[in-house]
């Protein structure tokens, strides 16, 4: 099912998605909520409201954060997903390292797919997490939407990423060629919970585009296919 939010600005559609994960956190059932997040532009409005707003009203030490995609730059790197998160929420917060599972992005892509992978599902396995075909669960999801028509890091014509059982694996801008890893879509919709947030005037064609996908046989935007497969998702916009 697809639950469409639909706000006047993106500070209203990001306190939405904010209230919705304060209200998932605290029904969770276990010491643990196990929480993916994205990159980007969006994701840093979503970090500086959470500092900004939900600081207390979240309790974060109770969360713990892992990466749904990830470039393969230096934490330092203005590039870098973590470091973003980092900078404007992680430190000001002064969340635990115990907390954060971040993507080495110095590694060889194929290497740290296998080893985030082993340490993603060791650690969602010991809280008790798993889910279907050996696929651990996280408790939420994040993901963005591309102006492409892309999410998390899976692009148009990569099957691998579309249709492998593993969680994590490299993946290659098709522009820029430069080289990133991304949960896989098997493990996106293993999630508990799926959210998108998707702000903008430019990501506006691209959502008409994922809706108008949607409706076809076989998707051909990778963000069609996850929508449309998703047992639930909610997304967050401000679209109006």
């Amino acid at each position: 099912m697809i639950n469409f939010e639909n706000f006047k600005n993106a500070k209203d559609a990001v306190f939405a998605l904010s209230n919705a994960l304060q209200t998932l956190v605290a029904m969770r059932e276990s010491r643990f909520f196990n929480l993916a997040l994205s990159g980007g532009g969006t994701a840093k409005i979503m970090f500086e409201i959470w500092r900004d707003f939900f600081s207390k009203k979240i309790d974060w030490s109770s969360v713990r954060f892992f990466w749904v995609d990830e470039r393969m730059v230096e934490d330092s790197s203005s590039e870098s997903n973590f470091g973003e998160a980092y900078r404007n929420f992680f430190e000001p917060l002064k969340i635990p390292n115990s907390q954060i599972f971040k993507i080495d992005g110095t590694l060889p892509p194929e290497d740290e797919a296998a080893r985030y992978e082993r340490e993603v599902f060791n650690v969602l396995e010991d809280a008790g997490k798993k889910y279907c075909a050996d696929t651990p669960q996280f408790d939420c999801v994040i993901l963005g939407l591309g102006t492409d028509g892309h999410t998390a890091s899976i692009f148009s014509g990569d099957k691998e990423a579309l249709t492998t059982k593993r969680m994590f694996v490299p993946a290659r801008h098709p522009e820029s060629g430069q080289m990133r890893l991304t949960m896989s879509a098997n493990a996106v919709l293993n999630s508990h919970e799926i959210f998108m947030l998707v702000l903008g005037d430019a990501k506006k064609e691209a959502l008409r585009r994922l809706f108008s996908d949607i409706a076809k046989k076989s998707p051909e935007l990778p963000a069609s296919f996850i929508v449309k497969n998703a047992a639930d998702i909610s997304i967050f916009t401000d679209f109006v």
